[in-house]
């Protein structure tokens, strides 16, 4: 049950039912619920759910995307050499879910994926995440 976050599933809803893309960003202290309120909100609506490793390195983060990707059906996923590899697989992938009405991303632990460098976040506006049919939502 979630209580005192009506206007964050409202808004989460107003995200899914738009007919262009959005990117929600969900932030506070750790372990108040965001990403419970997320996963409870978004149950079977989610094309791909992500979770950045804690105080791991690039190579790894990248890894465990690929294993994401796998996990969310990609099963020819290769070997992701950088994050533009990795978000062009991403947007590939969610492309290719045409049954899909609207593709739902869900990247949790945001701040451990990618270090912190303004040329980190190309990847994200580089790749399908601004498709009218796509939304996203990131915990940070």
């Amino acid at each position: 049950m979630l209580i005192g976050r009506e206007r964050e599933i409202e808004r989460l809803n107003e995200a899914i039912e738009s007919k262009k893309s959005e990117f929600i960003a969900i932030y506070g202290r750790r372990r108040v619920g965001k990403t419970f309120m997320v996963k409870e909100t978004l149950k079977g609506k989610l094309c791909f759910h992500h979770t950045g490793l804690a105080n791991s390195n690039t190579k790894d983060q990248i890894l465990n995307f690929r294993t994401s990707l796998l996990k969310a059906g990609d099963e020819e996923c290769p070997t992701l050499k950088n994050w533009l590899e990795a978000f062009a697989r991403l947007e590939k992938f969610i492309n290719n879910k045409s049954k899909v009405r609207r593709k739902i991303i869900f990247i949790d632990e945001h701040p451990g994926l990618i270090p912190i460098n303004p040329n980190s976040y190309q990847p994200l506006s580089i790749s399908g995440t601004h498709s009218p049919q796509c939304a996203m939502t990131s915990c940070l």
